[in-house]
Formats: C-alpha cells, structure tokens, sequence
C-alpha cells in the first residue's frame, strides 16, 4: 500500500518540479500529495491491503507469534532494586556486615560499654561505636 504510493509521490514531485519550474515547499505539498494519494489509494487497494493482514475478513492466522513480540530495540529489562550511587552503597554493605557481625556477637550474650552515649549496649548495637566506624571508613575507603 505505501510502496506504490511512495513511487507515485516521487513521479507527481517530478512530474510538478518539471511543469511548473518549481520545487516542493509546505505550502505546495499539500496538493501533489493529492493528487499522489488519490491515483494509488483506491478502494480495490485497500481491500487487498486488508484481507492481506487479516483486518478484514478477519484471519488470526495471519499474525504468528513472532510477529506479535516486543521488539527487541524498544524492549526495556527491569532490574530491581536499583544500583545506588557509591556512598550509599557503600554504608548498605557496611549496614548488611554490621548486621551480619552483630547476631553472632548478640548470641553469646556479651555486653560491653564501648561508648560513653550508649554504656548498656551491646557493641554491635550502635554503629557508632569505634569499632562500628573503623569498619565503615574502610568499607567507604574501599570503594
């Protein structure tokens, strides 16, 4: 359907430029366009562009499953969660760590007081403590 139309465009540009001494612009456009679209788009054409894609009569079976997948070009990949710039990921790390470190140390029961803020504190309760920050500052050093 669109190929005769694009070679009829081409012979009524050609046919204008040639008869007239003139180019095609916006405002001349419109009418070779006319006259390209009323020679090629009959009514005999669009039936047989229908029946030939199944719109009409219908026909499922002309749309095969390949023909219905995304394209590959256009197909966006979710990947969650998202990559978080480097700070974040680095104090995430350090927090997955810290949280790793502290259930082993919570479960032999020892309570220390490592920081004057918090005296009653497990140590691997308060990433805050000097050992909680060593630990941070070089995981972010690390990055």
């Amino acid at each position: 359907m669109f190929s005769p139309l694009k070679r009829r465009w081409s012979e009524e540009c050609q046919t204008f430029e040639v008869s007239k001494r003139q180019r095609v612009t916006k405002q001349n456009f419109i009418t070779i366009f006319g006259h390209a679209h009323q020679h090629v788009l009959t009514p005999e054409l669009v039936h047989t562009a229908f029946k030939k894609t199944g719109v009409w009569p219908f026909d499922a079976s002309l749309v095969t499953k390949e023909m219905m997948a995304p394209s590959l070009e256009t197909s966006s990949w979710g990947h969650l969660p998202l990559p978080q710039p480097s700070p974040i990921r680095a104090l995430t790390t350090f927090m997955h760590h810290y949280h790793s470190t502290s259930h082993s140390e919570a479960s032999s029961g020892e309570v220390t007081a490592q920081t004057p803020h918090a005296p009653y504190m497990h140590t691997s309760d308060s990433c805050f403590t000097d050992t909680g920050a060593a630990a941070g500052q070089s995981i972010l050093n690390a990055e």
